[in-house]
């Protein structure tokens, strides 16, 4: 955003939470960077909306049982939220403030089911996104007959299927799959379903991890999610 050079305040509305990197630049030039990280009080589910718009924010109440995080069909109707034509984007999202868990060394589990059967997503695509400070590590589950066009990312890491081989992560969403990342000294394997799938190398400096975000196009449930490093493990 410009902000006038006569101005000296400026304030901006963060909708979705996660880690932030303000900068004030001049000429393309750098002068100060402010970092700010927004937390969830646990899981919170939210419906995306336009750019620049506020979502819709689920009562977690309505998505969080003894078992599960799910947001269904019944309830995004309850909400006015329809399903026969597209599918809405849907994200499950745990922030947390978490101190020593690096992304160059832990292990991270989590199991991902898409409840979407009204909608018109034939690829049931997920996101499983691993959020560290100024980075991220985002793994991709769709229908076997759609990994031709997916990416992976690992802070710093890239790779598309027009490029690499990403068929592993090809599975039927509309089940229950287990996802594992385990990281040692940099290397990043992927498993799912307990095979081993794919592995990456990060590029960039080590940062702290502080949360987990699930995507869905369409209806999502989300269970046994948690987060180990050397020494502390999160339940989230």
């Amino acid at each position: 955003m410009l902000v006038h050079k006569n101005d000296h305040h400026y304030s901006a509305i963060y909708y979705y939470p996660g880690f932030y990197r303000a900068k004030l630049m001049v000429g393309g030039q750098v002068l100060r960077e402010h970092d700010l990280q927004i937390n969830t009080d646990g899981w919170l589910g939210l419906v995306e909306a336009d750019w620049g718009q506020e979502p819709l924010y689920l009562n977690p109440s309505d998505i969080i049982s003894a078992q599960t995080v799910h947001i269904t069909g019944e309830l995004l109707e309850k909400h006015g939220v329809k399903l026969n034509s597209s599918s809405p984007k849907i994200i499950l999202v745990n922030q947390q403030t978490i101190k020593g868990i690096r992304t160059d060394a832990f292990e991270f589990e989590t199991e991902v089911k898409s409840l979407n059967e009204a909608g018109a997503d034939a690829c049931q695509r997920v996101e499983v996104v691993l959020h560290a400070k100024n980075d991220l590590l985002v793994v991709p589950l769709v229908e076997p007959g759609c990994v031709g066009d997916i990416y992976v990312a690992a802070y710093g890491y890239y790779a598309s299927s027009r490029k690499a081989d990403l068929s592993g992560f090809g599975c039927h969403p509309t089940q229950w799959n287990q996802l594992r990342v385990s990281c040692r000294s940099g290397l990043v394997t992927f498993f799912l379903n307990q095979r081993a799938v794919y592995q990456a190398r990060i590029k960039n400096r080590p940062a702290e991890i502080i949360g987990v975000q699930v995507r869905f196009n369409g209806p999502g449930a989300v269970r046994n999610t948690w987060l180990q490093g050397a020494t502390d493990k999160v339940i989230f």
